[in-house]
């Protein structure tokens, strides 16, 4: 599962959805699970992996 969960976290940074993801481990890894086990797996994700962001402050005047 260690392989296949690798590859699930970098298709979730490309954004596909859990439906393609199941679709290509049952092609590709003859993967046996239910697809809501999948649903589940990636939300997990999502949850851990949040967008980054920088937060800036300028005092009225200097952004410029």
């Amino acid at each position: 599962m260690n392989r296949i969960g690798n590859g699930s976290k970098r298709q979730v940074r490309l954004k596909r959805n859990a439906q393609a993801i199941y679709q290509d481990l049952v092609d590709q890894f003859g993967f046996t699970a239910s697809y809501e086990s999948v649903k589940r797996f990636m939300r997990a994700l999502r949850h851990i992996d949040p967008k980054q962001f920088d937060r800036l402050e300028f005092a009225p005047g200097e952004e410029a």
